[in-house]
């Protein structure tokens, strides 16, 4: 990720102490500080800014309500998320009194962050159908803003550096200059009429936040989705809504730099891969922000996807220090990810820590957890793997429990099939089910080759007899072989897992019914490994075998199907 002067950085000289009490300073300029103070998480000294007056303006109502959401994106709290919520109604309420006369652009951007603030929230606690609704009503008080930074003919406003530039220089003579200094002049009418809450730079920022977002995420959405969107009135853009996001990042317009760099780093992520960008716009974002949670999340799911675990371990723990003593206790989103690092790295002793302490959270039903299947499969796995085996079977037994038809998603629900097995008849190879998880929650890739090659280690010492009866005995012996079959593809080493596979390929021939998932993964990586060998023969046949399995959890039939006929293709 680089940068590890920025992300060391002590706090801003002055944001942890602000000069003059609550009282003291001007509501404006109250409001100013305490936006800067909560995206550098330091909540309590923003709220004390803010208490005095949020029951009388709406900005300072509006700042309290985010205030708060900020912490409930890390504790997960549903009192927190209803408290929050409450919060932001009573903002409007409070911006609909005070509003008055025409309607200000400040006060329009306000009315629009709040309803994307309400949805957010809505969504973490179920009410998704009112969430699409306010979010329909927020798209379209931004697109009924966007004027703002557009020149009459379409093109952007020429303000330096931003999305602006660009479009001026394209259109070229003076008809396309004096378009975007009427533009220019337009907004920073808009911005002066503002007042003294929002400078013109922060008011531009939060607009191209808004829109960046709405441009880039409708993008995103799948084809049938992407039609119901247009319909609703959304429009997708996404090379908009990415210079939208961009513009806000690198010019540093307020306080919605961090989350327009949060949500473009991701972008770069996943959907359009460049890890180079991704990393400039969080390091960027860190040194104006040095103690930005969120920033410091981000960056270690940024080294997560490159398999750079100890850098990821290192910055989540930065993040849950950022939160301090209360924050951090409670922050089981970030203590989750801590675990599940801490899985990867095969430190069962501390992931069973943090894991455990998510799975108690979901346990009290005040945290909002998503697949506590995984949770408590995680928990059994790392139980095991220390030897602890009735606490391994309670965690088992409690996913089990928890699967109730059209209650629990498909990745639960095969959780909790394969954990039945290891609760009853794969109880000789419970310690193998820790690298299952990793392997079924396609974690393996992520690992860097240095601790890949210590599991390859394990696995084979992994004896090819134990108690338990002939049949207990193979399956056990070939789940450890198809796990090193799979890992020994991820370090490459072609040679040594082609020569595992025919005596892999014949073990899982002779897996029990009741392993069928077993048996299929292990014949899809013996293809997957003979193919690249150059033994297509063989390839197909297991392929072939992997195929003629049906019903299984964790089912790769489609991927099968998908292997074959390019095998099948390319010898033609």
């Amino acid at each position: 990720t680089g940068g590890s002067s920025v992300l060391a950085a002590p706090r801003a000289p002055g944001l942890s102490d602000p000069a003059g009490t609550a009282s003291e300073i001007s509501a404006p300029e109250a409001y100013r500080r305490s936006m800067e103070l909560m995206w550098n998480y330091d909540l309590d000294s923003a709220r004390g800014l803010l208490e005095p007056r949020r029951r009388t303006c709406a900005f300072h109502a509006g700042a309290y309500a985010e205030c708060c959401a900020l912490r409930v994106v890390l504790t997960g709290q549903r009192s927190e998320a209803a408290a929050a919520l409450e919060l932001v109604q009573a903002a409007e309420l409070l911006g609909e009194e005070r509003r008055g006369g025409p309607d200000g652009a400040a006060r329009q951007v306000l009315s629009a962050e709040l309803l994307l603030l309400r949805s957010g929230l809505q969504v973490l606690l179920g009410a998704r159908f009112r969430a699409a609704f306010n979010l329909r009503q927020c798209w379209c008080t931004y697109r009924r803003l966007e004027h703002l930074l557009a020149a009459p003919d379409g093109r952007e406003a020429a303000t330096p550096g931003g999305i602006a530039g660009a479009a001026a220089a394209g259109a070229g003579g003076r008809d396309a200059e004096a378009a975007a200094t009427a533009a220019g002049r337009s907004f920073c009418e808009e911005a002066s009429e503002a007042g003294a809450f929002l400078s013109a730079a922060d008011l531009r920022g939060r607009l191209c936040f808004g829109l960046g977002f709405f441009y880039l995420a409708t993008s995103l959405l799948p084809l049938g989705l992407s039609q119901l969107a247009r319909l609703a009135g959304f429009a997708t853009h996404r090379s908009r809504g990415k210079a939208y996001l961009a513009e806000c990042a690198e010019c540093g317009l307020g306080p919605r730099t961090a989350p327009a760099a949060i949500v473009l780093a991701a972008y770069h992520l996943d959907i359009e891969p460049d890890v180079r960008r991704a990393g400039e716009l969080l390091v960027a974002s860190l040194g104006q922000r040095p103690e930005n949670v969120l920033l410091h999340w981000a960056g270690s799911l940024l080294a997560w996807r490159n398999a750079c675990i100890a850098q990821a371990v290192e910055m989540t723990g930065k993040a849950l220090w950022c939160c301090g003593e209360e924050l951090g206790g409670r922050a089981v989103y970030l203590q989750y990810e801590l675990g599940t690092l801490r899985f990867m790295t095969m430190d069962w002793p501390e992931a069973r820590q943090h894991l455990r302490f998510v799975l108690e959270s979901a346990r009290s039903g005040q945290v909002l957890v998503p697949y506590r299947t995984v949770v408590a499969s995680q928990v059994a796995a790392a139980a095991f793997s220390m030897g602890l085996d009735e606490e391994g079977e309670a965690a088992c037994r409690e996913c089990i429990a928890l699967q109730e038809p059209g209650s629990t998603s498909r990745l639960e629900g095969d959780f909790a099939e394969v954990l039945q097995l290891f609760l009853r008849q794969r109880v000789p190879g419970r310690r193998l089910l820790a690298f299952e998880v990793l392997y079924l929650l396609r974690q393996l890739p992520r690992l860097p080759v240095p601790t890949l090659q210590e599991m390859e280690a394990r696995l084979a010492a992994w004896p090819a007899a134990e108690g338990g009866g002939p049949a207990a005995v193979d399956v056990e012996h070939c789940g450890a072989q198809v796990l090193r079959c799979v890992v020994l593809f991820y370090i490459g080493d072609v040679e040594e897992s082609s020569a595992l596979a025919p005596e892999l390929a014949r073990l899982c021939g002779r897996l029990p019914r009741w392993c069928a998932y077993l048996a299929a993964h292990g014949l899809y990586w013996c293809g997957r490994t003979l193919a690249l060998a150059g033994r297509r023969a063989d390839a197909l046949c297991c392929l072939r075998q992997a195929r003629a399995h049906r019903r299984y959890p964790f089912n790769i039939s489609s991927k099968i199907t998908k292997v074959l006929e390019e095998l099948e293709a390319s010898g033609a």
